[in-house]
């Protein structure tokens, strides 16, 4: 296993801890309902309710949640509410042919399927799944921020002492590396862009 493959890996379950938390749900459910590409949309909670091969579902009634999913799934809703609502016919076929021309295999209903072999609807999964990877990336680095900003003014204070200590052994004992894509495995700019564009929309009320 190459070294890219085990970071990637590593992120994944990172994000997937990251998704179980109070705060992760929280500020899925908060964007959901404050993103002006899903404020009008209805999201039914059926979590009780075993779906056979999913745990979510874009319907006409809304953005249905099953057993096994959790409020982070409302972003994957948000890309489904986005793609066909927002989105022109011709940026759809651009963004599937993008994603078909991807190499490699992806997972659909625990098949591996190469890329250019999937439909276009399978194509809206994909890039579902791979936004909730992505916004619950951009939040978690958007909180680590947050204490970054907090711990700098508690060092401008009496006991930044301590906590410029504090931080130096922790800096000895943690080995960073920088950020990876986790939305696409090409680290496609055109994916990106379009993920970028949607994800800084929910901070419009």
């Amino acid at each position: 296993m190459n070294e890219n493959l085990e970071r990637n890996e590593k992120k994944s379950e990172e994000l997937q801890d990251f998704a179980k938390s109070g705060l992760a749900n929280l500020n899925a459910l908060v964007d959901f309902r404050n993103n002006p590409v899903t404020k009008n949309t209805t999201f039914i909670n059926r979590q009780n309710t075993i779906k056979k091969e999913r745990v979510v579902e874009w319907t006409e009634e809304g953005f249905v949640l099953y057993s096994g999913s959790d409020y982070t799934y409302l972003y994957c809703g948000t890309w489904y509410e986005y793609s066909q609502n927002f989105l022109t016919n011709a940026e759809r076929i651009d963004l599937y042919a993008v994603v078909k021309n991807k190499r490699g295999t992806t997972e659909i209903k625990g098949i591996d399927v190469p890329y250019h072999s999937l439909t276009d609807w399978e194509v809206e999964e994909v890039l579902a799944v791979e936004y909730r990877a992505f916004a619950l990336d951009r939040i978690a680095n958007e909180k680590e921020e947050d204490l970054a900003r907090i711990s700098k003014k508690e060092s401008e204070g009496i006991i930044g002492i301590f906590h410029r200590v504090k931080n130096f052994f922790n800096s000895t004992k943690s080995n960073t590396s920088e950020g990876i894509d986790v939305y696409s495995n090409d680290s496609d700019k055109r994916i990106s862009d379009v993920f970028n564009k949607l994800f800084e929309k929910r901070a419009v009320g």
